[in-house]
């Protein structure tokens, strides 16, 4: 009942935050403590949670388990599946309130809004050219000055 309720109980004494069952808190308290229980069999990882060292073991078994029902492309993570699904529908979720432009990836609309809300913090000191990204920065370092 508690989970269609939302009514949570177990309260984190660090954080505050709270959960609906006490294995959730037990859960969340690893991030806290840094205990990692969890080993992989194949190699020397450890993991705070079983469901991210059973994704992990994919990386060794081959296992790709989500599959595009458009071409049969398949991937280790459902996120992964979903993000490739915008390459059939030429979804773009992501849109710029300041211009034009539209992005599929979220990483790649904060990246563009930082042409919006940021300065250019990365500056070249030999000619005072400056720009919004480190590899820019670093991409002209090498191509204009060789450096």
């Amino acid at each position: 009942m508690r989970l269609h309720t939302e009514e949570q109980l177990h309260r984190c004494e660090d954080c505050e935050k709270s959960f609906t069952a006490p294995s959730e808190l037990n859960s969340h308290i690893r991030t806290h403590t840094g205990d990692k229980p969890y080993h992989c069999s194949e190699c020397d990882k450890s993991f705070s949670l079983q469901s991210n060292c059973n994704v992990h073991m994919r990386t060794h078994t081959g296992e790709k388990p989500f599959i595009c029902d458009v071409c049969q492309k398949a991937f280790k993570l459902s996120a992964h599946l979903k993000r490739h699904i915008q390459v059939h529908t030429r979804e773009k979720p992501y849109s710029c309130s300041d211009c034009e432009k539209s992005y599929k990836r979220i990483d790649h609309f904060t990246a563009h809004a930082k042409v919006h809300t940021e300065a250019k913090s990365y500056i070249c000191a030999k000619c005072q050219e400056s720009f919004y990204w480190q590899n820019s920065h670093t991409s002209h370092m090498k191509s204009i000055h060789g450096a």
